[in-house]
């Protein structure tokens, strides 16, 4: 066969028309059918060739497949190719500039003259004529140097608050005041004795811009806080922060000076007795102390009478919290055991003493964290007061730091919004903030209490379910 007849048989084969054609093989019936002719097949894989590449192209440029070809880069190591690229470019400017020195030098060495670089410019940049504009340099470098020394902020924040008197300042320590704020005797600052070791906290959110000892105040830290505010904390016997450290208020600054911790007698006299804690001093005759009493008070003692500590001294309602300052918080239950018990007797009504002691023990439960210590509380925090004292008895068998802490006394609302059970707070009042405020911090209600369980229908932990509940057999 020349290659001519092979030639127009080739051509023959191209017009050719076939038939593609997809049986049942059950029923011997046409289930699909197409006809093609060459070209259309070398046509149809042409395109799909194409569009299988473009399809390729776009999933390897745009999306996160391409990081699973071998080779290529993911994004960590294009970063640090980057960063490679620009410490080599840095490198070579300063061996640059190590090179130009050191020729420097050897000219110098040799006795050659340096080239005069003010000569020399860039052929790249275009010399223009620069004008000069005149103006007083000396005075603006006055009023800026002026401004430098009658402000000592460090911040640059532009932000002004409206008036000191609306930001809330933390209490930096709790104690006696010894000395007030008086600008007539240059005392811009107030002096407060406090208990052993106590904590000084930052009163506002701020920056450390002075740690140290100086001869004047021993060891000082000065803070600097929004709106060009800055605290000093003097006289401290312990510093916990360093220059630079951001503060939050309430935060731990220092500790207290316990060389400066000093109480004065009111009188004179001997001393008696000398403690850890208390100093016993027997004085020269009586000491008498005043008390002025409203002309509305009528008096319920009288000359001669023998008073403790916390002891009414005229009509009218005690005040809690003074009585438990005074006293203990026992004296303070009997006082509202009696006072409440006095309203039903005055109507002819009798109730009994525990259910009134039940509630005044809830009003007792709660305590506020005054230093932590090795604990895993929070200054401020409210927290249930015979857990605490759990926590403590453990840190103490650690041999650990326990946590001090002040007993607070309640009101019924304010002891519903603190239980343990955010359901129950919730039903009470201030729904929504107790709502967000479990959301936010992710509280679990247990349902231990009698009224988590009613609100949701559950039986509630008395009896044998309270029985069960702590694996507690029954006796028969």
């Amino acid at each position: 066969m020349n290659r001519k007849e092979l030639r127009k048989k080739i051509f023959q084969m191209l017009k050719d028309h076939y038939r593609l054609i997809i049986y049942n093989d059950s029923t011997i019936q046409t289930v699909f059918s197409i006809k093609l002719t060459p070209i259309k097949v070398a046509t149809l894989g042409s395109l799909g060739a194409i569009l299988l590449i473009l399809l390729t192209s776009v999933i390897i440029a745009y999306t996160p497949l391409r990081e699973n070809i071998p080779g290529y880069p993911d994004e960590k190591v294009r970063l640090q190719i980057i960063r490679n690229y620009l410490l080599v470019d840095s490198l070579e400017n300063e061996i640059k500039t190590r090179d130009a020195y050191f020729e420097k030098i050897r000219t110098l060495f040799a006795g050659e003259v340096l080239p005069d670089e003010s000569q020399i410019t860039d052929a790249g940049v275009k010399t223009q004529e620069v004008k000069f504009k005149s103006f007083n340099a000396d005075s603006v470098f006055q009023d800026k140097l002026q401004e430098e020394k009658q402000n000592l902020s460090i911040s640059n924040s532009q932000k002004r608050l409206p008036s000191i008197a609306n930001i809330h300042f933390f209490t930096p320590l709790r104690g006696m005041i010894t000395n007030k704020f008086n600008t007539k005797t240059e005392h811009l600052a107030v002096d407060v004795v406090g208990k052993l070791n106590a904590r000084i906290s930052s009163v506002l959110n701020g920056t450390v811009i002075f740690a140290g000892w100086t001869m004047e105040t021993g060891y000082s830290i000065y803070i600097q806080h929004e709106n060009n505010i800055i605290s000093a904390y003097k006289h401290n016997a312990e510093l916990l922060k360093d220059v630079g450290d951001k503060v939050k208020a309430g935060q731990v600054l220092a500790k207290g000076k316990s060389k400066k911790q000093i109480v004065t007698a009111e009188g004179k006299g001997v001393v008696n007795k000398i403690t850890k804690t208390t100093i016993v001093l027997l004085s020269e005759g009586t000491i008498e102390k005043a008390y002025e009493i409203p002309a509305k008070r009528t008096l319920k003692v009288k000359n001669g009478d023998m008073v403790k500590a916390g002891t009414a001294l005229t009509s009218g309602h005690v005040n809690l919290r003074e009585l438990q300052q005074v006293t203990n918080i026992y004296a303070v239950q009997k006082y509202i055991m009696a006072e409440v018990q006095s309203i039903y007797a005055s109507q002819g009504q009798t109730i009994n003493d525990k259910h009134i002691e039940i509630i005044i023990r809830q009003m007792f439960s709660k305590a506020r964290i005054a230093d932590p210590g090795d604990t895993d509380y929070i200054v401020g925090e409210i927290v249930d007061a015979l857990k605490l004292e759990k926590a403590n008895t453990e840190i103490k068998k650690k041999g650990k730091q326990q946590a001090e802490f002040e007993r607070l006394l309640l009101g019924l609302t304010r002891i519903a919004l603190h239980t343990s059970s955010w359901l129950s707070a919730a039903s009470f009042q201030e729904t929504i903030r107790v709502l967000v405020e479990a959301a936010t911090t992710k509280r679990v209600d247990e349902l231990k209490g009698l009224k988590e369980n009613v609100i949701i229908g559950k039986l509630i932990p008395t009896g044998a379910i309270f029985r069960k509940r702590m694996g507690i057999k029954e006796e028969n």
